[in-house]
């Protein structure tokens, strides 16, 4: 276990989700050391995150890990990002890791649990984690998070992926709001309008308080509270855009809110 301290930078190819069920050519590192736990990750790792990762399994109650992943932040757009997207900042992660949920580009599973639950093949583009947390936790298996592994997300590459990454985010939250909520085509117009204005208020206080710690000049705060606005608005019409016209169709067995509702009548 010591040895895997100085595994501290590895790369894996930039795919989606869907490709961590997949083997070693496809973005999935197998520890080679014991053949027990799979761990995914994209991107630059903080010192010693494998092993804080690892870490946990020493309970054999445990099936899953997850870290905390910050996105990195040199200039005003991953700053911004840094302060308004779905990553907290590297201060909070306690705080972080006391909330349920899941990055998948830092998550380590045990293999054997893995090849028998993997993520579902969903029609969303970054979702697959998420209702995968949600199948295994009405199941009863264990999921804990660590604060001390903690890996850096690369800042987004240019405002014309920024945008693309909003749009594609507001498709996955009414994916998310129908199948997680249950929500009718009313409802999930109304939980679009509920998510951007929660968004914008979120983003703009975040970024008038804690502007500091990311290096944020204060003379750069209006910009930044309009990208964030930005980002904001095309999730908002891409999540409207859907809920109009968008048809979702059935789950894999064991997923959603139907599922849950099963469980609860057993």
């Amino acid at each position: 276990m010591a040895a895997l301290s100085r595994l501290n930078h590895f790369d894996c190819a930039r795919e989606g989700a869907n490709a961590l069920r997949s083997d070693q050519r496809q973005g999935v590192l197998a520890l080679a050391f014991a053949k027990r736990v799979a761990v995914f990750g994209f991107h630059r790792v903080a010192e010693d995150r494998l092993y804080q990762l690892i870490a946990p399994f020493a309970d054999p109650s445990v099936m899953a890990v997850g870290g905390i992943t910050v996105l990195a932040h040199d200039d005003l757009l991953s700053r911004t990002l840094a302060l308004s997207w779905i990553f907290g900042l590297a201060e909070e992660r306690e705080a972080t890791a006391g909330e349920r949920g899941i990055y998948a580009n830092n998550t380590a599973v045990r293999t054997a649990f893995f090849r028998d639950n993997p993520f579902p093949d969903l029609r969303a583009f970054k979702k697959q984690c998420v209702f995968w947390l949600d199948h295994i936790g009405k199941a009863g298996h264990r999921y804990v998070r660590t604060a001390d592994a903690l890996t850096i997300h690369a800042p987004h590459p240019s405002y014309k992926f920024m945008l693309w990454r909003a749009w594609m985010t507001g498709l996955d939250r009414d994916f998310h709001g129908y199948h997680m909520k249950g929500f009718s085509r009313i409802g999930r117009l109304g939980y679009a309008v509920t998510i951007v204005v929660g968004k914008i208020a979120r983003s703009w206080l975040r970024i008038i308080r804690k502007r500091k710690t990311v290096d944020l000049p204060l003379w750069q705060v209006p910009a930044a509270m309009l990208i964030s606005l930005a980002f904001a608005l095309v999730a908002f019409a891409a999540q409207l855009g859907s809920a109009l016209f968008r048809s979702h169709g059935a789950l894999p067995d064991g997923y959603g809110r139907a599922a849950a509702v099963r469980i609860q009548r057993a």
